[in-house]
């Protein structure tokens, strides 16, 4: 299959980024992708009629840098989803030099970043409520009848407090470093 077609042949909800957390991490800037902005293209066939006005250059005004394209908009949760752009573009059935120009575009490289970042803070949320559930479950463990199950809780919930501590403690050192820094620019 030619990668140069339009952006999905499958329907946009069997995509695992169409799940409940879908509509938070990409609204509201990235319209629901629609069907004709799914449906392929064939850069081969027919040539179609000029429209009326042609379209301007996309760097003509701020306006235009900061709005995507359909194609673009339909793309985008296929590429945030995959870890390389060479399998974002296939993921979105686009051709790799297509994505490579359109992650040159300030628009659609925020939206880039914006998505993954939303996507990061999503997952941590998820850890942090996992993390919760766990030190429950650790601690409830303590109590187990079992000794060697005891100790095992106990050993664990030593080293994440130790480790904890120690990251608490290098950030407390990493502020004070960076304060000091803006401190010593400040007076040069």
């Amino acid at each position: 299959p030619s990668s140069a077609g339009a952006p999905h042949s499958q329907s946009p909800h069997t995509h695992p980024l169409h799940n409940r957390h879908y509509r938070a991490i990409m609204s509201p800037i990235v319209p629901q992708p629609t069907p004709e902005t799914l449906r392929p293209t064939n850069e081969r066939s027919e040539p179609q009629p000029a429209p009326p006005n042609p379209p301007q250059r996309r760097n003509v005004t701020s306006q235009q840098e900061t709005a995507l394209s359909p194609r673009q908009a339909a793309a985008l949760p296929y590429v945030v989803s995959e870890p390389t752009l060479t399998e974002g573009a296939r993921a979105a059935q686009i051709a790799k030099r297509t994505l490579i120009r359109w992650m040159r575009e300030p628009a659609f490289r925020a939206e880039v970043e914006r998505i993954r970042q939303n996507i990061a803070d999503l997952a941590y949320s998820e850890i942090e409520g996992a993390t919760l559930k766990g030190v429950f479950r650790i601690v409830q463990l303590l109590d187990h009848p079992d000794p060697g199950v005891r100790l095992r809780a106990g050993k664990t919930i030593l080293a994440t407090a130790m480790a904890v501590r120690r990251d608490k403690d290098l950030a407390i050192r990493l502020d004070t470093l960076d304060n000091a820094l803006a401190l010593l620019r400040k007076l040069s």
